[in-house]
């Protein structure tokens, strides 16, 4: 019986190390499809196709198939290139971003996670052209620009909030799935690490900001300091942010 009773435990032990690898692949995975945004520096207008992007830092936001480059200020995307991506045999803890000049073209390199991102632009003088300010469903990028002085901090802030709600939707379905309650540490494991790399503008004054996701009764807030930096996460379950929340 004492034989048995070993024999038994000394498999569950085997079954569980042979297990490990799995489970630790399956983070990274689930680290590996979180978006990134890189700093970028171009010293020449450059020319992708018909799109010309100006000289300048930019920050560039990885996706797919194509790169974003997205003004520090505004959080505005001035383009979107597209990219060739290659698979890569060693995965990548760190990504790392690479500009060089070869002759009349700056070849852009972006090593992350499992694959490598390159696209080349021809290096111009042209200048990107003003798109004309006429009427349209939504505001052109000049009204936006003129508005921004207009509008509260918060109300900037949150603008910003809009475009990473994709982000957090996975967290979001894993909370309404398991039903997770206001500050859940699981919770606040899955969703708040995503708002430390996030971009967002510089505040007057550290000011807390809720954000509420559509149709869905969750939502997170965050306390952004003067450097447009998330100091603070909270995350919570309802339609609206707890009473105790400034």
């Amino acid at each position: 019986m004492l034989i048995r009773h070993f024999r038994f435990s000394l498999l569950c032990a085997i079954c569980f190390s042979l297990s490990m690898p799995t489970i630790a692949n399956a983070q990274r995975r689930e680290s590996s499809e979180r978006p990134e945004q890189l700093k970028i520096e171009l010293a020449s207008n450059l020319r992708f196709g018909k799109v010309i992007v100006s000289a300048g830092k930019y920050l560039l936001n990885i996706n797919d198939r194509t790169f974003d480059l997205i003004h520090p200020n505004t959080m505005l995307i001035e383009a979107s290139i597209p990219t060739n991506r290659e698979k890569l045999k060693q995965f990548q803890e760190k990504s790392s971003l690479t500009v060089k000049a070869q002759g009349n073209t700056a070849l852009i390199t972006v090593l992350h996670t499992n694959y490598k991102y390159q696209t080349a632009g021809i290096i111009t003088k042209e200048k990107k052209e003003i798109a004309p300010d006429v009427p349209q469903g939504e505001k052109s990028e000049k009204e936006i620009k003129q508005n921004i002085k207009k509008h509260t901090d918060q109300e900037l802030v949150k603008e910003v909030f809009v475009r990473y709600l994709d982000v957090v939707e996975p967290c979001i379905t894993r909370a309404r799935k398991a039903r997770w309650k206001t500050d859940e540490p699981q919770f606040v494991q899955c969703l708040c690490p995503l708002t430390e790399k996030w971009r967002l503008p510089k505040v007057k004054k550290n000011l807390w900001v809720h954000q509420q996701i559509p149709k869905k009764r969750f939502g997170f807030s965050l306390f952004v300091n003067k450097q447009g930096k998330a100091a603070k996460c909270r995350v919570w379950a309802g339609w609206k942010p707890p009473k105790k929340m400034p």
